[in-house]
């Protein structure tokens, strides 16, 4: 019986100094990847609001028809996309202020920033070779877990494609995408953080979410190819069937649109995917 418990003691203790080397491991890559965005964060000249909490908030009344995303003047071709002008807000402004060039001489690697309005998410968006080396590299290209927000490979880095992809852990401190969850879980998130903000280059667009959906792995949505409208639409379609939240905005195939990818915390067999429509470049024009 003594030996039994000797024999316990020792398993517990293992177990416990594991557990807290686990623990104290996360704890400093957490703290490094907090220290890079912070240094991202200067050098851009932004910082987002520190609360990962969802607040609360009056609900906005929702659309009482759809919305849809429209041309202020025709495009030349069918396969043009439409792409609205809107005069700055100041979520716009900042980030049209911000310097963006000063990020790429340290990481050329960085395509844009994206924006979400009091969230933690104020990130370095990162294209690589592969989808790969970003999600267990910072912005800086040291390896960290946290990593980094970073476009699919396949995507082009300028956001001229229909779907542009990007990637993003779901942290449980609320950094990274650890947020979006808030889309699912509180009904009143969708009203208060509607749209996101992308600086890519000088511009600044706008794009508005229009759909949520748990997707599983194996779903044809992962492997969609756009070869005309006809294959946008039916992307949209079938996002339009897995959609959660029912905003009433439907875009056209001839609307650029955002992927946003994360887990579910759920399942490692699906993903989070939230949808964003462009609803326009931001002008003083």
């Amino acid at each position: 019986m003594k030996k039994l418990r000797v024999i316990f003691i020792v398993i517990f203790c293992a177990v416990l100094v594991f557990s807290l080397y686990k623990l104290g491991s996360e704890l400093i890559e957490q703290r490094k990847s907090k220290a890079a965005t912070d240094e991202a964060q200067e050098i851009f000249g932004i910082a987002p609001s520190r609360s990962t909490d969802a607040p609360k908030a009056d609900p906005t009344p929702k659309p009482s028809s759809p919305v849809y995303i429209t041309p202020d003047t025709e495009p030349v071709t069918e396969l043009d996309f439409i792409v609205p002008v809107l005069p700055f807000d100041e979520y716009g402004r900042t980030l049209a202020n911000a310097d963006l060039a000063a990020v790429q001489e340290v990481n050329p690697d960085v395509v844009g920033w994206i924006y979400l309005p009091d969230s933690p998410i104020s990130y370095p968006l990162l294209h690589g070779e592969d989808n790969v080396y970003y999600l267990r590299h910072n912005w800086k290209g040291v390896r960290n877990d946290p990593a980094s927000i970073f476009l699919d490979y396949r995507c082009a880095g300028d956001f001229s494609d229909f779907d542009t992809i990007i990637y993003g852990h779901r942290m449980k401190s609320g950094s990274m995408f650890g947020t979006l969850k808030y889309y699912e879980s509180e009904k009143d998130y969708i009203n208060t953080h509607p749209s996101f903000y992308i600086r890519v280059g000088d511009e600044v667009y706008r794009y508005d979410v229009f759909a949520l959906a748990d997707v599983p792995l194996d779903d044809a949505f992962y492997e969609w190819e756009f070869t005309d409208l006809a294959s946008r639409g039916a992307y949209l379609a079938h996002v339009m069937e897995m959609d959660k939240l029912s905003t009433g905005i439907y875009p056209t195939p001839q609307n650029k649109i955002v992927t946003l990818v994360t887990c579910t915390g759920r399942s490692y067999t699906s993903r989070l995917i939230l949808e964003l429509v462009l609803a326009g470049r931001m002008s003083d024009e």
